[in-house]
């Protein structure tokens, strides 16, 4: 064996760590702003690209690079179904240092990208099997089950025999 899995758009144990830039675009304050998303197995990074980007210009702060360790991502989905020559929007949802749920929301030039993007990260994600990710979906299941039990006692308005 290899070692390449398909399912993951055939990047091998190896290749999946290996790091790759991809130009996307997020927005700021209804600005669209065209940024640099570096993967690789340790970390995401995301670099705005102030050369080229003129909106970065005009919001009324300096946009900083962040980077986000990829055993604090928690999952990364499409956002849309992108034909040929849409856009793709992806999201990506991690931990900052304090615990807290964030996100990016990013969209790419083309749907390749955008799941080449999706199939890296989700297979880094896989691999790394982080403790912290872990925990996390843990929690946010017991929530969500302990929840759906509750509104089993609730009572529903608006549909009280005659």
């Amino acid at each position: 064996s290899s070692g390449i899995n398909a399912e993951y758009g055939g990047y091998s144990r190896f290749e999946s760590h290996c790091y790759e830039r991809f130009d996307v675009e997020t927005r700021i304050m209804k600005k669209r702003i065209e940024v640099q998303l570096g993967i690789s197995g340790e970390k995401i990074e995301i670099d705005p690209l102030s050369g080229i980007s003129k909106s970065l210009q005009i919001l009324p702060f300096k946009v900083r690079a962040e980077s986000v360790p990829c055993d604090h991502l928690i999952r990364c989905y499409k956002l849309n179904q992108a034909e040929a020559s849409e856009r793709l929007k992806l999201k990506i949802e991690y931990l900052n240092e304090a615990q807290e749920l964030k996100e990016f929301v990013f969209s790419t030039a083309t749907p390749t990208v955008g799941s080449r993007i999706n199939r890296k990260i989700t297979f880094i994600m896989n691999q790394i099997q982080s403790k912290i990710r872990q925990d996390y979906l843990l929690s946010e299941k017991k929530v969500s089950s302990s929840s759906m039990k509750l509104s089993s006692f609730l009572p529903s308005f608006g549909t009280s025999p005659r």
